[in-house]
C-alpha cells in the first residue's frame, strides 16, 4: 500500500512537475517496485481517460480505464521476471490541460483562416507554390513534419511556422535542391499552428496544421 506522498509523487511525475533529479528517482522505482510500477500506469490510464472526458464531455473514458485496471488486477503487470533495468521507462508523459487551456490552443487565427479560405487565389503576378504535404488541417502526432514541394525552385525556401497566437515557434530553410523536407516539430505542445513558404519569384504560401488533433475541444471540429 502506498502513502498518500508517495501517489502524490507519482502524479507530479505523470504530470511532468518534477525536476530530472526527482524523475530519474522515480523512474528507477518504477523499474523495481511493481506496486509503484501499477500505480504509475494507473495514474497514466486516467490521466488519458480525463483528456478524452474533456473533449467528448463523457464519462464513460474514465469509467472503462479504471474497468479496465480493476478487471485485469496483476494480470496487467504480469511477467515480473523481466529485467526493468534494461528497460527504458517511457510512460509518454502528456500534460493535463484544462478545457479552457485547450479552447485556447486549437482556437483559429482568423486573419489566417481567411487567407486560407482564399488561397488558390493569387493576389499578384507572382505564381503560386504547389505544396502537396502537408495538406491544410493535417494532424502531426509523430514530432515529424513533413514538408513536400512539388514545385521545382531556383532558390531555398524560408518556412515559419506560427501558433494560433500569431507567435512564430520554428523557422526553418528548406533546401531548393530536395523535393521532401522532415522537421522536428516534437518541442510543439498540441495545438493549431500555421506554416508561411517564402522563397523568390513565388507568392507567400499559408498552410495549416494540428499537433494531436484528437484533443481538439469539440466546437473547432
Amino acid at each position: 500500500m502506498l502513502s498518500e506522498q508517495e501517489i502524490q509523487l507519482i502524479s507530479d511525475y505523470i504530470t511532468g512537475a518534477l525536476d530530472t533529479v526527482k524523475r530519474q528517482e522515480v523512474e528507477q522505482r518504477i523499474r523495481q517496485d511493481a506496486v509503484f510500477r501499477k500505480e504509475a500506469f494507473f495514474q497514466r490510464l486516467i490521466q488519458e481517460a480525463t483528456l478524452e472526458y474533456v473533449k467528448q464531455k463523457s464519462e464513460s473514458g474514465l469509467e472503462e480505464a479504471r474497468s479496465i485496471v480493476e478487471k485485469l488486477g496483476d494480470d496487467l503487470f504480469a511477467g515480473e521476471e523481466v529485467n526493468y533495468d534494461d528497460i527504458e521507462v517511457d510512460i509518454d508523459i502528456e500534460p493535463t490541460y484544462s478545457l479552457e487551456e485547450l479552447i485556447n490552443m486549437f482556437k483559429p487565427l482568423k486573419k489566417y483562416e481567411r487567407r486560407l479560405a482564399g488561397i488558390s487565389r493569387s493576389r499578384g503576378q507572382k505564381k503560386l507554390l504547389n505544396i502537396i504535404s502537408p495538406e491544410n488541417g493535417a494532424d502531426i502526432i509523430t514530432g515529424i513534419l513533413v514538408v513536400e514541394i512539388a514545385t521545382k525552385l531556383e532558390s531555398d525556401v524560408e518556412m515559419s511556422i506560427y501558433n494560433n497566437e500569431e507567435d512564430k515557434v520554428l523557422n526553418e530553410k528548406l533546401s531548393m535542391s530536395a523535393q521532401k523536407h522532415k522537421v522536428d516539430i516534437s518541442s510543439l505542445k498540441m495545438g493549431r499552428y500555421y506554416l508561411r513558404f517564402k522563397t523568390k519569384g513565388y507568392e507567400t504560401t499559408l498552410k495549416s496544421f494540428f499537433v494531436k488533433k484528437k484533443f481538439m475541444p469539440p466546437q473547432f471540429a
